[in-house]
């Protein structure tokens, strides 16, 4: 990721999108996502409506993973959710959302093993 992935304007731009914005899911030989670039989940439509909003990425069922120098920004809710990975690796990485922003958890994990968390960036959202 190099550049800029942008996610859409409103809430009814995400029709159809389900729980998450992105997924990658079944990499059991690995993957790695990195570059410079940013991904704004453009939460700022969902915060403060009632429902559930989706997570701007959700990395399910793999391996091997590492996620390095992104920058994760305005989720509308959670900003990179690892479930059931084993050996993950997250450096360099930058998630910024406003205080306005409600449950937009920076790295949620679950079911997950071996994860190690360095030199990252993490400010978001508000705390109750």
């Amino acid at each position: 990721v190099n550049g800029e992935i942008v996610a859409p304007p409103n809430i009814s731009g995400w029709k159809g999108i389900g729980v998450q914005w992105i997924l990658f899911s079944g990499f059991s030989n690995g993957i790695t996502i990195r570059g410079n670039g940013v991904i704004d989940g453009r939460g700022n439509a969902w915060w403060g409506k009632s429902g559930n909003a989706p997570h701007a990425i959700r990395i399910a069922k793999s391996n091997k993973v590492t996620v390095t120098g992104i920058k994760i920004q305005n989720s509308p809710r959670m900003h990179i959710f690892f479930e059931e990975c084993q050996q993950v690796t997250i450096f360099g990485l930058t998630i910024a959302s406003p205080q306005e922003s409600p449950n937009t958890d920076g790295i949620h994990i679950t079911h997950s093993q071996h994860v190690e968390i360095y030199n990252s960036t993490i400010g978001c959202g508000k705390f109750s």
